[in-house]
């Protein structure tokens, strides 16, 4: 029989909880009461930049930034010394000087009398997630930014085009009150289909300004005579078939 088999399982127990431990990714930290760093692991120095001979004795305190709000400080305090645990996100400092957000859970380590006697502290990088979160926000406030310079681009230009589509196709119908005896039927043709043109770009700009209010327009569909679509293209072709 191995000597491993005779070994007290327990044993065996916190030696592979001492190994996850030491291969974690996540920074492991254990204080006292008072914040005094009395053990790290090797993913804490792979964080921080420590190693751990220069944090044992340190106070957490050396990672601080002045970056994180103090009530962030004065709420985990006030947790873990009530024997509660406390999570939050921290703008902390790494040896070098460099800045790196960490996701932190702190929790009390108790005796068997259930007395608070150190302090756990779990510590994730979260740096790269925070920068994502930064840029979501910019191309965000970039694009809520186009939205409104889209809107008004749409209604300066409705509003440029509004008014001479309007004075061409009242002047088109008084030529067409003029003309109304003509013996030449192409001219009463080219009259009627330019007053036509004419209000189909009116409808086009009402609806284009129509479709630029995102957020507020409902699409709604309703059913299109195909017959008459082919018609309205040919009618509008017909200017340029017989120029050509």
């Amino acid at each position: 029989m191995k000597d491993e088999d005779k070994e007290d399982p327990r044993a065996i127990q916190m030696r592979k909880l001492w190994r996850a431990v030491e291969q974690s990714a996540d920074s492991v930290v254990i204080t006292d009461l008072s914040g005094n760093i009395e053990y790290a692991n090797p993913g804490f120095t792979k964080l921080t930049g420590y190693s751990l001979e220069e944090a044992i004795g340190q106070n957490t305190r050396i990672l601080k930034s002045d970056y994180t709000p103090q009530l962030t400080y004065q709420q985990m305090w006030q947790a873990i010394s009530a024997g509660q645990q406390w999570k939050g996100e921290l703008l902390n400092r790494r040896k070098d000087g460099r800045l790196y957000w960490a996701s932190l859970t702190i929790s009390p380590i108790h005796d068997a009398n259930s007395k608070t006697i150190s302090y756990l502290g779990i510590k994730e990088d979260i740096s790269e997630q925070k920068s994502l979160e930064t840029q979501l926000r910019k191309a965000n406030a970039d694009l809520i930014h186009s939205v409104a310079e889209m809107k008004q681009f749409t209604s300066m230009l409705s509003h440029d085009l509004k008014a001479p589509l309007a004075n061409i196709k009242i002047s088109l119908e008084l030529l067409e009150k003029l003309l109304a005896e003509s013996t030449e039927p192409k001219v009463t043709q080219l009259i009627a289909s330019s007053l036509r043109g004419s209000e189909q770009m009116l409808t086009l700009i009402s609806e284009m300004t129509q479709f630029a209010k995102i957020g507020v327009r409902q699409d709604s569909f309703e059913s299109v005579d195909l017959n008459q679509t082919l018609s309205q293209a040919l009618e509008n072709l017909e200017a340029r078939i017989s120029k050509s």
